[in-house]
């Protein structure tokens, strides 16, 4: 997958809740919309980060983007995150 030109995504290092502040798995990126944009829901949907937060998680590949599930689909465990599919 590849965003559409002039679509405001951006992909952010995933990292759950519980492990704020930790080291975010490298391989998982959160699809997220930057406050104050078009494609951005009501400010009150925005995380303190100033993002709205989708949930929807991607691995980066060579020419785009592989989607991996919605973030409750994934356990985190001391090594990192584990696909619960």
């Amino acid at each position: 997958m590849r965003p559409i030109p002039g679509v405001s995504v951006t992909f952010l290092p995933y990292s759950s809740e519980e492990d704020s502040g930790a080291t975010p798995h490298g391989a998982l990126y959160e699809a997220v919309v930057p406050g104050g944009t078009d494609d951005c829901p009501p400010p009150s949907l925005c995380a303190e980060d100033g993002y709205y937060h989708t949930g929807d998680l991607f691995a980066r590949s060579f020419d785009g983007w592989v989607y991996r599930g919605r973030a409750g689909d994934w356990i985190k465990l001391l090594a990192g995150f584990c696909d619960t599919k």
